[in-house]
């Protein structure tokens, strides 16, 4: 849950998974290695806390990340898109399954970057990412994006 370095050792709080007592531990070393931290319902970044307390975000239907359109726009808690407020990498897990490494990365900016030019110039209108595939279901298993 927290912890902090003393003099001495790192203050640890822990909840273990399921349990509801805290506990206090003190240790010489911690490591962190649970992985990518993208349970926005969950999460304790202050920045994506505060846009989730906000009402800005909401957690995409697989909880592991932001619900975003297809063209990466993010939706608030009504279900709304948020003007102007876009979603790239790991937080985007829940619509496309495969999208924390550089060459998936790449292909996003890219889309994004490409798409932010023409809405600047045009109209608006409602584009979707076609470079990148939709993994409606994590549990599936990951389709090879463009180039493979």
């Amino acid at each position: 849950m927290r912890c902090g370095r003393t003099d001495d050792c790192v203050s640890v709080l822990l909840r273990p998974r399921g349990a509801s007592d805290v506990r206090h531990e003190r240790y010489d070393v911690l490591l962190r290695a649970t992985g990518l931290n993208t349970d926005v319902a969950r999460t304790t970044h202050p920045l994506l806390a505060q846009l989730r307390e906000s009402g800005m975000v909401r957690p995409d239907a697989h909880e592991l990340g932001l619900d975003t359109t297809d063209a990466l726009e993010v939706v608030d808690a009504r279900g709304r898109v948020v003007p102007g407020l876009y979603c790239l990498g790991p937080l985007l897990r829940g619509r496309y399954w495969e999208i924390t490494a550089v060459p998936e990365l790449r292909v996003a900016a890219r889309w994004l970057a490409q798409a932010l030019v023409e809405r600047a110039s045009a109209p608006p209108a409602v584009q979707s990412a076609p470079a990148l595939q939709s993994q409606r279901s994590p549990s599936s298993s990951p389709r090879p994006g463009p180039g493979s």
